[in-house]
């Protein structure tokens, strides 16, 4: 009898705890809410529209299948909200005057003045809209185009907090953070959004890859570029932070005063100082194989797999173009998984565009070494050694098609 009570008080407590874990377990799903509503907005680019979306020809392969049924979003940073709570408490407000526009936001802070754009729409993404915008300095009596990053989370003043900490000059930075009130917004927290004005830019690597870019030196611009989206990814990695979502879609580019192009890496949304970490963070087609695989792994030699597809993207415009052969590709390199498969691998799909030398630098950056420790995940070639093979005659040789 006395066993009995004992179990009965003992399993009350248990109950307790197995109920807040299950409770604590929903409240951690990802909720559709929570991300942007496309139904009323025009269609953007597909990248960005697709970004978990599975190819019907690999709908049955159980490795993927695996993979979107356990996506999660790692959260990192134990005191990241922490931080947020902070910077919520600091962001200036400001006040929305009245416009007879209704697709025309204008507000007012002490120091300027910010009309936003709502009928283009420059990108978006899990974390908002990005709208083109003028912001007008009350006191020096200028004005400049700019992108405005519209969210209902304040998860973007976590990234603009790290757009202050990291610099770079292939890394974009922010110019300011202010909230909006929009009382009548039933997902608005408090009656408020968030804003994160950034630069102006020309568009992404994505959108100017697909367009099969031409003028009158196309291959220098290109090999510029692919030199120039290494070198802001070494930046960032130096500085002690890894990406997390490395894509063509997530550099953008502005011509500068010579005309030639200027790429920054951009959306620091997801970047962890972690060297460790767990989770599936970033988009389908440039997750590396130890991510596919649920392993812990070090974000930086994920980015390195992730920059590797997105530089083929701009060696064959098809990569941007066509969804299927990228899709394609990268499920052929997953599968290749060493790297004198993948060099193979590479040197069939992409023929002529790629030398032998050229392929094997890639599968470098695309699969673990081989030769050691078989079994454990070893270290990638780095994004710095990357690019100092590239400066000294990867790119002289490759064939950009037109």
């Amino acid at each position: 009898m006395v066993a009995s009570t004992a179990w009965s008080v003992f399993q009350i407590p248990l109950g307790i705890c197995l109920f807040l874990f299950m409770l604590e377990q929903i409240r951690c799903r990802p909720w559709s809410s929570a991300l942007p509503d496309h139904s009323s907005q025009p269609a953007v680019d597909q990248e960005q529209e697709e970004r978990h979306k599975l190819p019907d020809f690999i709908q049955s392969w159980e490795t993927y299948k695996n993979y979107t049924s356990r996506h999660r979003t790692f959260t990192g940073h134990a005191d990241r909200q922490a931080t947020i709570d902070i910077l919520q408490s600091r962001v200036p407000a400001s006040r929305v005057q009245e416009d007879d526009d209704p697709d025309q936001t204008t507000i007012f802070t002490d120091r300027y003045r910010l009309e936003i754009d709502q009928r283009g729409i420059l990108g978006h993404g899990a974390s908002g809209y990005v709208y083109p915008g003028i912001l007008s300095h009350l006191r020096l009596n200028e004005a400049q185009d700019v992108a405005v990053k519209v969210s209902h989370h304040p998860h973007v003043l976590w990234e603009a907090q790290l757009m202050d900490l990291i610099h770079g000059d292939h890394l974009l930075h922010y110019v300011e953070t202010v909230t909006i009130p929009q009382p009548e917004d039933d997902r608005a927290a408090n009656g408020l959004v968030y804003a994160m004005v950034m630069p102006r830019m020309q568009g992404t690597l994505h959108s100017w890859a697909a367009r099969s870019p031409s003028g009158e030196e196309p291959e220098q611009r290109t090999r510029s570029a692919m030199l120039q989206m290494w070198e802001g990814l070494v930046q960032l990695h130096a500085q002690g932070f890894a990406h997390r979502d490395v894509k063509l879609a997530n550099m953008v580019y502005r011509w500068n005063e010579t005309g030639d192009m200027h790429i920054l890496l951009s959306d620091l949304d997801r970047a962890t100082p972690a060297r460790e970490v767990g989770g599936s963070a970033g988009t389908l087609g440039y997750l590396s194989q130890e991510i596919l695989l649920d392993q812990k792994h070090d974000p930086m030699s994920s980015d390195v797999f992730a920059m590797a597809m997105s530089f083929l993207g701009l060696v064959s415009s098809k990569m941007s173009a066509d969804r299927d052969f990228r899709m394609l590709v990268w499920k052929s390199v997953v599968d290749a998984a060493t790297q004198s498969r993948v060099e193979a691998t590479l040197l069939e799909l992409f023929g002529s565009s790629l030398s032998a030398r050229q392929a094997g630098l890639l599968a470098k950056a695309l699969c673990e070494q081989e030769g050691e420790d078989a079994g454990s995940w070893m270290r990638r070639i780095t994004a710095r050694e990357f690019l100092a093979d590239n400066k000294y005659g990867f790119l002289c040789s490759l064939v950009i098609p037109k």
